[in-house]
């Protein structure tokens, strides 16, 4: 769901600001007012031309507006009659084409999902064991049904003799069945290991 919001911060690397010998020449008071008109410039997209208009909207008088903005035309230019701030411009028309990027991808990777899903349900149209009801499953199938621990090895007879619990001679199944009926206590089962 697209939001429709301006991005709510710009990205800028001090490095990069502090190399600029523009920047480096200017003043605090230039310097602060650099950064103030960036502000407004990236959350109202533009600032006022005229110097006693600019002063009241950046609340500062308008002799400072106009001893500051020389060392300031580096930073911003005057555009269809108002001031803006072609770095902050540009980075505004990146983000918007990232967010774009990034909507066409998603909208293709849905469509991608979307033809997968439709291929698999018309695949689970057709019935096998696993989408059979319980009543309908052919009574010599020889797979186990999901969700069960019934197992497709078969056991030896032969092999039975062997699985005699020590101590008492009983089979497993005997000793499984008395287990299960709950009379199996802890202690008959110590007694049956040895």
């Amino acid at each position: 769901m697209s939001q429709n919001r301006e991005p709510p911060a710009y990205q800028e690397y001090a490095s990069s600001m502090l190399a600029k010998f523009e920047f480096r020449r200017m003043s605090l008071t230039q310097r602060g007012l650099l950064y103030t008109m960036k502000l407004e410039c990236w959350v109202n997209g533009f600032l006022p031309p005229d110097e006693q208009e600019l002063a009241r909207v950046l609340g500062i008088s308008p002799s400072e507006v106009t001893s500051a903005l020389p060392a300031l035309k580096p930073f911003f230019t005057l555009t269809g009659g108002v001031i803006t701030c072609p770095e902050l411009d540009n980075y505004k028309q990146h983000l918007a084409e990232r967010r774009e990027k990034q909507s066409a991808g998603g909208k293709k990777g849905a469509r991608t999902t979307n033809k997968k899903n439709k291929k698999a349900s018309a695949k689970d149209d057709h019935p096998t064991l696993a989408t059979t009801p319980l009543g309908q499953i052919p009574s010599d199938s020889k797979v186990p049904l999901r969700g069960t621990s019934e197992s497709l090895v078969q056991s030896n007879p032969a092999q039975h003799s062997k699985n005699k619990l020590t101590g008492g001679g009983d089979s497993t199944e005997a000793w499984l069945a008395e287990y299960g009926s709950g009379t199996f206590t802890a202690q008959q089962y110590r007694n049956r290991r040895g």
